[in-house]
């Protein structure tokens, strides 16, 4: 038997909310406390009275900022994660579990009464009564039917004597004695009686993004999380990230997340506490965490929590659902590149197992969902080999998928264990090739092979147990293990006859060129903190030992180019302490050490975080850290195209690289518009630039490869990020904007001046739009994005050494990146199961968007003169590209 807590809360509010309840403002911040609390503050200090019955969600612990916000304000960001919803008569307001809710039974019926059953109409009609009240009489204990005029009650075992009373609109109040309602599921009736009554509107609309100015986070729930037009094909959770300030969004194969200016290798990734080092399908693309398994995401530009260390940008929290259901929930998706499926099946009333994947139907090219190129096997015609060449755009042929597993269990001693599994793989080929005629008929054939894999296994157990009301034990161990191969061969074929008559076998040659780039990458560890409040002040102390053993290749041409195999043991401490006076006032300040045996070196990481309302509207903000990084990729371009190796410092004279984060802002509360600002500064030291020295391979000697060189320097990134929100009824919508510089220098490189890094994107702009009406609902994304600057191979120095060359004369960058997607989803209730049907279009506007330029240099004799070329191959995004699926819950 189910067992559903229902609430009634009845809002006596002050004088002039009795006049108009949307004067009423309420401006509230408080961290890390219970719903049931809040209520408490808001009586205490608006004079407003809540009754309800108990309940388990109200137990919950939340982050809340509410600055001026109305009533209604405050009651969709308290309720719309508890799938709670509300209605408001007058200047009463009720709440009521929504399709979604789910608690967990209560198996202490000894002190209470269960009372479960419908309301009906007349005896002859016998139709339900939807949102029928259903109240202890005399008391504040209640509820209030469902859809189907059904409801579930526990009664306190003190009011056994006492009497139901129901009440519906148009309907006489009916009183049953509740010792007479022995039934496991009793019907209760109702009699028709006209009554006037102002209109009655029910809401439970969630926004899709909160600022959490508490601790400076961003929250994604599921609404934007879930948004059929983020990804190419359906929703992507990696790309609703990128649409937020401050993260880089410049490409369609870009779902790596770089916070604000730097690389995707310095975000911390947290899958359901597993650390992810890859989380992209077809070298970005598509996002490797599947949106089906995701409940909601916290993204940390600035400081983040004390336990997560050793990343220099910043954090990003994927927590899946950890609610118990009450009966098994399935759904199956379908659209024209995937199958995905989850389900959530209940073991008990405690725990609950859940299982979601996805996969390719079959191999995909590009030409199976989308037209990249056009171009046929025609012979690409030139009058000297001199000349440059543009040459022909790829077609590759992929396949992946992935795998979420998760237990968990909860009871009613504030014990929860979590079990979490993560597994995903992709096998991309790509096969590519040209050739060069003259008018002497001497070719050259270019054929390039690539074949290339890589996958994550990660796995984790979370324990959190709370001793008191003011003490709590967190502690997780994880393993997370990241490999990668990837093989290119690349063939030049020469047919020359340089007297221009048949071509002579004589003159026949080939030239077998290739790279291997192998990487390995094992994290295990265990990590457990204690949290401690204590009225205005908070403490947290943790520990952390881990273990990461890293091994990497480069090689082309059979000559090992960059290599290496590490193991790195970890110890450290952290402490942060939080002291907040007032709801005006926070400040915060940790210290995380670790210690790495084979570095044979202590690191500190100090963090300091302030902020202050100047008034119900404004809000100042700040804060500091210096971090540190061990583990981290070495970024470089082979023949053009942007590759990467996870690296460990100590190896290769690599170094441990540092950042210091500076952020000053503000929060702006305009009623229904909410804008926030962060100016930002980083200071970092330690960066690397892996380079080809001669791009253009001068040395006239291809089978020898290229001449790479490590060049160690500093970076500096700085920029305003900006986001205004506006929420209204059926409208929701954000601006993000971001202004930035980003800048590297090396001692090697043009006399140590800084210059444009790879991550430079001056300007992003991105708008997000969704509008909800019955059962469809809207969106649409546009973004806009500076090009990123790229080393152009015919700007070389005239020796041929990048090193002499100045970066404003070398450095090309790209077009500018620029989308809008829309897109629109119908609900359709099939009984008590649900159809969503979408359709969405990717690049509506079909703009015509560039990810690289591969350049590959070669040399052919030509009347015995050996001459150099320079082929480039323009490798374009997507073009205009339409997905439909469906999805069935059942």
């Amino acid at each position: 038997m189910r067992f559903i807590y229902t609430l009634i809360i009845l809002f006596q509010l002050s004088s002039i909310y009795a006049q108009n309840g949307d004067s009423l403002r309420i401006t509230y911040t408080h961290k890390d406390i219970s719903i049931k609390k809040i209520i408490q503050d808001l009586e205490d200090q608006y004079g407003i009275r809540f009754s309800y019955a108990s309940s388990a969600w109200m137990d919950k612990n939340v982050d809340v900022d509410f600055q001026n916000q109305t009533i209604d304000n405050v009651l969709e960001d308290l309720l719309s994660d508890e799938n709670i919803e509300y209605k408001k008569a007058n200047n009463n307001i009720l709440l009521r579990k929504s399709s979604e809710y789910v608690e967990v039974k209560n198996d202490n019926y000894k002190s209470t009464i269960h009372l479960r059953g419908k309301v009906n109409t007349d005896v002859e009609s016998m139709g339900s009564l939807a949102y029928a009240t259903v109240m202890v009489k005399n008391s504040a204990i209640g509820t209030y039917t469902d859809e189907n005029g059904e409801f579930d009650l526990e009664i306190p075992g003190d009011y056994k004597q006492s009497i139901i009373k129901v009440s519906y609109l148009g309907y006489q109040d009916a009183e049953y004695e509740l010792s007479e309602l022995t039934d496991a599921y009793v019907l209760l009736q109702m009699n028709n009686q006209a009554v006037s009554i102002e209109e009655v509107i029910i809401k439970n609309r969630k926004k899709p993004i909160r600022i959490m100015n508490s601790d400076n986070s961003i929250s994604l729930n599921s609404t934007q999380i879930k948004s059929n037009i983020s990804g190419v094909m359906g929703n992507d959770i990696n790309r609703s990230i990128q649409l937020l300030p401050g993260i880089t969004a410049h490409d369609d194969d870009c779902s790596d997340i770089k916070i604000r200016g730097r690389n995707s290798d310095e975000t911390l990734l947290i899958l359901d506490g597993m650390p992810i080092y890859n989380t992209d399908h077809y070298f970005g693309i598509f996002s490797g965490v599947n949106a089906a398994h995701i409940d909601s995401v916290n993204i940390y530009k600035n400081n983040y929590p004390i336990q997560y260390g050793e990343k220099t940008a910043g954090v990003i929290e994927f927590l899946s659902d950890d609610k118990i259901p009450l009966k098994a929930e399935s759904e199956i998706g379908i659209d024209l590149l995937t199958l995905s499926g989850a389900t959530r099946v209940p073991l008990g009333i405690n725990s609950a197992l859940q299982i979601t994947g996805r996969t390719t139907l079959f191999g995909v090219n590009n030409n199976n969902f989308n037209v990249i190129s056009d171009m046929n096997d025609d012979l690409v015609m030139v009058s000297n080999f001199g000349n440059r060449v543009d040459g022909r755009q790829s077609d590759p042929d992929f396949k992946f998928y992935d795998i979420n597993g998760k237990y968990n269990y909860n009871n009613k001693d504030n014990l929860s264990i979590e079990l979490n599994l993560y597994r995903s793989q992709d096998q991309f080929t790509n096969q590519n090739s040209i050739v060069i005629e003259d008018n002497r008929r001497d070719k050259l054939t270019l054929t390039l092979d690539e074949d290339r894999q890589w996958m994550t296994t990660a796995t984790s157990v979370i324990m959190k147990k709370a001793l008191t009301n003011n003490i709590k034990l967190n502690a997780r161990a994880y393993y997370t293990n990241y490999s990668s191969t990837n093989n290119e061969d690349i063939n030049i074929g020469k047919d020359i006859d340089q007297n221009g008559g048949p071509p002579n076998p004589q003159n026949q040659e080939s030239t077998e060129l290739g790279a291997i780039h192998n990487n390995d990458l094992t994290d295990y560890g265990i990590d457990a903190y204690a949290e401690i409040n204590a009225g205005h002040h908070g403490f947290v102390l943790g520990a952390v030992t881990a273990q990461q053993n890293v091994s990497y290749l480069f090689e082309e041409n059979t000559e090992r180019k960059l290599f290496g195999e590490a193991n790195y043991n970890s110890l450290g401490a952290y402490t942060s302490y939080t002291f907040s006076p007032s709801n005006k006032f926070k400040a915060n300040a940790g210290l995380r050490t670790m210690y790495f045996t084979d570095l044979n070196d202590l690191f500190y990481s100090p963090r300091v975080q302030l902020r202050y309302k100047l008034s119900d509207r404004v809000a100042l903000k700040g804060s500091y850290n210096y971090v540190q990084q061990i583990i981290r990729q070495l970024y470089y371009e082979y023949r053009s195209e942007p590759l990467d190796l996870w690296v460990a410092a100590g190896q290769n004279d690599i170094p441990v690289l540092s950042s210091h984060n500076f952020m000053l802002g503000t929060s702006l509360s305009l009623g229904a518009i909410t804008i926030d600002i962060e100016a930002y500064q980083k200071i970092i030291d330690g960066t690397i630039e892996y380079a080809v020295t001669d791009p253009t391979n001068n040395n006239n000697n291809p089978s020898k490869g290229e001449d790479y060189n490590i060049y160690f320097g500093e970076g500096r990134v700085q920029g305003i990020d900006l986001i205004a929100s506006f929420g209204h009824k059926k409208y929701d919508s954000y601006i993000s904007y971001t202004l930035s510089r980003s800048q590297e220098r090396y001692r090697e490189i043009n006399r140590n001046r800084f210059y444009a890094s790879e991550n430079d994107r001056r300007h992003q702009l991105k708008w997000v739009n969704t509008f909800s009406t019955g059962q469809w609902t809207f969106d649409a994304n546009g973004i806009f994005s500076s090009g990123r600057p790229y080393t152009n191979a015919e700007k070389e120095d005239n020796n041929g050494d990048i090193r002499d060359a100045k970066p404003d004369e070398r450095l090309r960058r790209l077009p500018p990146y620029f989308r809008i997607d829309f897109g629109c989803n119908r609900i359709i209730n099939i009984g008590n199961q649900k159809l969503t049907l979408y359709f969405s279009v990717f690049n509506l506007l079909n703009n015509q968007n560039v990810k690289y330029i591969q350049s590959v240099n070669t040399e052919i004799i030509s009347n015995q003169i050996a001459i150099n070329t320079v082929i480039d191959s323009e490798s374009s995004l997507l073009d205009r590209t339409i997905n439909i699926g469906a999805k069935f819950e059942f």
